[in-house]
Order: C-alpha cells, then sequence, then structure tokens
C-alpha cells in the first residue's frame, strides 16, 4: 500500500490540542501562530530515507494486515479496539485525532521516497499543566522489524513531544511483551512501576510502566 503525500510533523499545520498548549506560548498570540513559530527542522533521531507523518484512516486496512492473532492485537492495544480488533473502532480514533481538542496524536512511520508504511504510533494522554506525555500503541511492520525501526519511531515521538512542551514520556508494556520493554529500557526508559492490567484472553495480564525524563532537553 503507497500513502498519499501527507504533512511532515516537523511542519505541523494544525493548532495545538487543547491539553497542550505550549509554555512558549506569548499573550495575545494565538495557539496556530505560536506552533508554526516552533523551529521545523527534521527530528534529529529520524535516520536518513525515513518520514513522519501525521496518521489518517488510510493506513488502517494495512496496520490490521499485521496482527495475526488475537494474543498480537491484545499486546498491541489491549481492549482498545476490541479483541478481536474492530476496524470501525480504529478507524474511528485516528479519525478522531484530528480534531484540535484531541488528546491524541497518531503518527505514521513511511519511506521518504515511496511512502511505503514502516510503523505506527500514538501521543497519547497530552497534559501541558503536567507536561507529560505518553506513548501508546506502537507497532511495526513484520517485514521491518529487526531493523531499527521501531526505535527510531520511539526517539521520534520522544522528539516530537518534547517539541510540544512536553517533559515526561510515559507508557505502559505488557509484562510478557519482554523485547518492548528491553528496547525501551535500553533507551532511557526507567521502570516506575507495575500493576494488574486486566484480564484478557482469559489471562490475567500485568502492565508495566516507564518513564523517560527529558526536563534537561
Amino acid at each position: 500500500m503507497l500513502l498519499p503525500t501527507r504533512t511532515r510533523v516537523c511542519v505541523v499545520t494544525r493548532p495545538y490540542p487543547f491539553r497542550c498548549r505550549p509554555q512558549t506560548q506569548k499573550e495575545g498570540q494565538s495557539i496556530r501562530e505560536t506552533i508554526l513559530s516552533v523551529p521545523t527542522e527534521p527530528p534529529a533521531n529520524l535516520p536518513a530515507g525515513f518520514s513522519v507523518v501525521s496518521a489518517d484512516v488510510g493506513v488502517v486496512a494495512e496496520v490490521l494486515g499485521w496482527f495475526e492473532t488475537d494474543e498480537e492485537v491484545a499486546t498491541w492495544a489491549g481492549t482498545r479496539f476490541g479483541v478481536p480488533l474492530d476496524r470501525a473502532r480504529f478507524e474511528a480514533h485516528v479519525r478522531s485525532s484530528s480534531d484540535p481538542a484531541a488528546d491524541h496524536w497518531c503518527y505514521a512511520l513511511v519511506s521518504s521516497s515511496t511512502t511505503a508504511l514502516f510503523s505506527y504510533g500514538e501521543l497519547t494522554n497530552l497534559d501541558a499543566e503536567l507536561r507529560r506525555a505518553d506513548l501508546s500503541r506502537l507497532v511495526v511492520a513484520p517485514a521491518q522489524r529487526g531493523r531499527g525501526v521501531g526505535t527510531a519511531l520511539i526517539l521520534t515521538l520522544v522528539d516530537e513531544a518534547v517539541r510540544l512542551g512536553m517533559t515526561t514520556i510515559g507508557l505502559r508494556v505488557f509484562a510478557q511483551n519482554r523485547d518492548a520493554l528491553r528496547v525501551y529500557e535500553r533507551l532511557g526508559f526507567v521502570r516506575t512501576g507495575q500493576h494488574v492490567e486486566r484480564t484478557l484472553l482469559g489471562e490475567r495480564w500485568d502492565a508495566v510502566e516507564l518513564t523517560l525524563d527529558r526536563s534537561s532537553a
């Protein structure tokens, strides 16, 4: 699947979500003027050949094809979109991220030359008062796994969160997803707690909470 040309994250043209007004907004300056005043250099952690764009419903069908089992769906999104995954709920979620008041933004990592989709992820729970955002629902196309694509998306979304004024980036990973935990810890995320998440597929699934401190960025 080839994606239509989209606006790169580093030149976002929509306003900030209501709860995510940047700390540098000047008196009398609109949110739109503020976001357009933010430097628009490409994210430092984005390797050559990749672009990060705002995801739209055009990515849904391909992302759905990356999951072969209900366990994979649950590991990725819990019950957020149902298990088995409900396409309509996922589409509605992605579509709603374009609302200026939304507290979640959806992103896709694509090839700069062909716009082929490599991975998908979200910034969620954006909170300007706490200066915190969460990474959520990151997934890499099966053919791209083991090639650093997931790491590139994680680091780029962290950069984007910092650009939006966030200093703490958090996430939750199911305890059995050991590969993901190793990646996040290698990138500097620290475990802050573990709690019982819920019963999924007839079993208890525990989630591990991790955070990354970027207050010195």
